[in-house]
């Protein structure tokens, strides 16, 4: 994405014609380590988001500079979680990332970085980049707010000083990416009759990379010699590219206004269901005395539409009545299969074959 370069008092004239300023952003989701006593893995208090910029001043953003960026971040997440071993990609598809040289890169070097990448996933058109929105809002108002104290930001060096002011972001590394040379390797060759766009889901093994259509359907082996044969020219560290290292974030408590809006307020009866984000809604719930226990009674909307039409297909699949048809003076005895299945894939888009006509 781009920055727009903003200065604290600037002339109509200085609005335009501005040359946006490249910044990357990875959102880590990174899981606590457990002990043994806690059974809860799914709750969301056993998860960080880590967020790492990386500034690219007057380059472009290719997958080779993505490559390194990733390397970077792999190897910040590793020094502040050792106990790290795997990682999962999940990114848009941009350019830069759903691409064959990228995806060479991270399975010729899978098990050499500081983690182990084990597969990439790209999200659907138009998804996917939710959280890293919500982070990079963040990081434009406090870029605004260093700007309103009457600073500039014109490059890239003033950026990761806007950033950092005031202590920081929480949990947010900034870094400043400088390329010494615009070349990057090329691979060696292609791969026949792999359209690297019809893929989403790729898996890195020892014996080659996965591609799947989706999640674990219709999956197309690429075998590790033909990966080897592309991936040739790859190298893990470009001598021409350097990061810079980021300043660690002050640790800041959490505000009042946070802490109130996390607490919840249960029901003291045992088993009622029922939880108030407010302590009047408690106290107005416990002296009117309508205790829930059951959990369909606190569906809303939403959930009832889900249970009804759940309950429809299901009748709709495993209907098993006979049905009766006449042929002549025969009778014939049809019966519906218990066991209805699909083929897995039925529902993948097709594409169509653009046909060619002949001016004649």
């Amino acid at each position: 994405m781009k920055y727009i370069p903003q200065t604290f008092r600037e002339t109509q004239s200085e609005w335009f014609g501005k040359q946006g300023i490249s910044w990357h952003m990875i959102c880590a989701l990174v899981r606590k380590p457990q002990s043994e006593n806690d059974s809860n893995d799914e709750d969301d208090k056993n998860y960080d988001i880590y967020s790492m910029v990386h500034i690219v001043e007057e380059q472009k953003q290719g997958w080779h500079i993505v490559s390194q960026i990733f390397s970077s971040a792999f190897k910040m997440l590793k020094s502040i979680h050792p106990h790290l071993r795997d990682v999962y990609i999940r990114s848009d598809n941009a350019g830069c990332y759903h691409a064959l040289p990228l995806l060479s890169y991270l399975w010729k070097f899978r098990n050499d970085l500081s983690l182990n990448v084990k597969q990439y996933n790209f999200s659907e058109a138009q998804s996917g980049k939710d959280l890293c929105d919500s982070r990079t809002g963040t990081c434009r108002l406090h870029m605004l707010n260093f700007i309103n104290e009457g600073n500039d930001i014109t490059n890239g060096m003033e950026m990761k000083q806007a950033l950092e002011s005031h202590g920081g972001i929480r949990n947010t590394y900034i870094s400043v990416v400088t390329v010494a040379s615009e070349t990057q390797p090329v691979l060696y060759g292609q791969i026949k009759n792999l359209q690297i766009s019809k893929f989403n889901n790729f898996s890195f093994e020892d014996e080659g990379m996965i591609a799947y259509k989706a999640y674990g359907i219709e999956g197309e082996l690429v075998k590790a010699t033909d990966m080897t044969r592309i991936s040739n020219k790859l190298m893990i560290f470009d001598t021409n590219l350097t990061i810079g290292d980021p300043k660690q974030p002050e640790e800041k408590p959490a505000s009042k206004k946070a802490i109130k809006q996390n607490s919840t307020f249960p029901c003291f009866e045992p088993d009622c269901l029922l939880v108030f984000k407010k302590e009047d809604q408690l106290i107005t719930h416990i002296s009117i005395g309508k205790h829930v226990f059951d959990n369909e009674k606190i569906d809303n909307i939403s959930d009832t539409c889900k249970r009804l039409w759940y309950s429809k297909c299901q009748d709709i699949r495993f209907l098993n009545k006979p049905l009766m048809s006449t042929v002549g003076s025969e009778q014939m005895q049809v019966q519906t299969n218990n066991n209805y299945s699909q083929a897995p894939g039925y529902a993948l888009k097709k594409r169509k074959r653009q046909s060619d006509f002949h001016p004649k």
